[in-house]
């Protein structure tokens, strides 16, 4: 398959997977309200957050051993199946100690009990995911994912119809898809399972190595990641689940703009890792990418003013300035999403952690002073500053190692309209 069809393929997949994750978006928020979306979306994001500060960066690292052909997919599968297996009883026993400790949590018996279920299921989803993008199987994960949203879409608007909507449902949905998404990939990737392959060959420099790569990934992603939510943290401790709710709405629309650097950025990291594609084919693709995302970014914050209250009611009203702010940011942010696969791709993890860490030390920073005085105003502007400074960074390093100038790498060309004309024109 031509790389223009796996991006295409690509792209429809996550356009479909953008609008009904909009749509279950609305549906949620206006039947929580914003106090009890806010506390729902905290409960999400201390779940990711588990998983991420306990991960290592195994999952990914493996994952880039696979894609340049460096471990086995047997291997790599029974690795994913183990550690997934070890992290969850980490976090459980973690859990179990603060609870014993902290008799004053806001999560009630039965919200936890899914919570802890829910947990077992996100990890293992990560895990099995990694292997399908690993070994080249991108339009599957993405047409499962895909599928995974359209049915809790489905089921969230039968729930509606019968009334009692409430957090426990969301999160007993969530299990129930997490499930039989996991059984399904497993299914494909059953094939290539072999217990008897991965004792003979897995030696202990390779477990070395897998986690010498592992923890440089790991202080990367976990960077990334506190940059993208430490907001929602500190939301919680200065504010109240009322503005999270607010702050939400804002950062999930914002980000919905990252669904084309996203749906390639695996695409580009295979062909980089694979050493089929070089820095003029990123410079194309980081370009038209940009471009596209800066022209819908200004037409959202045209409309912002009537787009937020049309879909998700005046009871949402206050997160129309916090939206604006954060546009600019994450358009600039677009360079680091891209470019990020490059370096993965390039076995130089270092650039995406200096990134990383970064723009999360500039946000925490500006986080601690702007929040309590400004709310989600202030964390707007810290999300946004910081957004473009890592992407500035990104930008820095790739300039520099491929010798590209700014021109070649910022602006839009000519001749990039042509290649878009004759690809639309050659897919039909």
């Amino acid at each position: 398959m031509t790389i223009t069809k796996k991006i295409s393929i690509s792209f429809i997949t996550r356009a479909l997977s953008f609008i009904t994750a909009f749509i279950i978006s609305i549906l949620i928020s206006r039947n929580l309200g914003p106090e009890l979306f806010g506390l729902y979306k905290y409960i999400l994001l201390l779940i990711s957050t588990s998983y991420l500060l306990s991960n290592l960066g195994v999952f990914e690292s493996n994952n880039q051993l696979l894609a340049s052909i460096r471990i086995d997919k047997n291997n790599a599968i029974v690795i994913n199946l183990i550690w997934s297996i070890f992290i969850y009883l980490f976090i459980i026993s973690f859990l179990a100690i603060y609870l014993s400790i902290n008799k004053d949590s806001f999560l009630s018996g039965k919200i936890l009990l899914l919570c802890v279920i829910y947990l077992l299921l996100y990890i293992q989803n990560f895990s099995i995911s990694y292997i399908l993008i690993g070994i080249n199987k991108i339009n599957e994960y993405n047409v499962l994912s895909c599928l995974k949203l359209i049915i809790i879409l489905l089921i969230i608007i039968f729930k509606i119809l019968l009334k009692n909507f409430s957090i426990e449902f969301l999160l007993f949905i969530q299990i129930i898809v997490s499930f039989f998404y996991s059984i399904i990939i497993f299914f494909i990737l059953k094939p290539n399972l072999n217990l008897e392959c991965f004792m003979k060959e897995i030696n202990k420099n390779s477990i070395k190595d897998l986690f010498k790569r592992g923890i440089i990934i790991y202080f990367s992603n976990l960077s990334t990641f506190l940059n993208y939510r430490l907001d929602m943290f500190l939301l919680k401790i200065f504010s109240n689940f009322k503005n999270i709710g607010f702050y939400s709405i804002a950062v999930g629309l914002v980000e919905r703009l990252w669904i084309l650097p996203e749906s390639i950025r695996n695409i580009v990291f295979l062909e980089i890792a694979g050493k089929r594609k070089d820095s003029e084919f990123m410079c194309i693709v980081t370009r038209i990418t940009i471009f596209f995302v800066f022209v819908i970014s200004l037409l959202l914050g045209l409309i912002s003013f009537k787009l937020i209250p049309l879909f998700y009611s005046n009871a949402y009203i206050k997160a129309i300035v916090p939206f604006n702010l954060l546009l600019p940011g994450v358009v600039f942010f677009s360079f680091s999403k891209i470019l990020a696969s490059f370096f993965y791709g390039k076995d130089m993890i270092y650039v995406n952690t200096i990134s990383s860490i970064v723009s999360f030390i500039i946000n925490l920073i500006l986080n601690i002073f702007l929040i309590p005085k400004y709310g989600i105003i202030g964390a707007s502007i810290s999300t946004t500053f910081s957004y473009l400074i890592g992407g500035i960074i990104h930008i820095f390093y790739f300039k520099n190692f491929t010798g590209n100038n700014l021109i070649d790498i910022l602006l839009i060309k000519k001749s990039d309209f042509i290649l878009i004309k004759s690809k639309i024109i050659s897919m039909f």
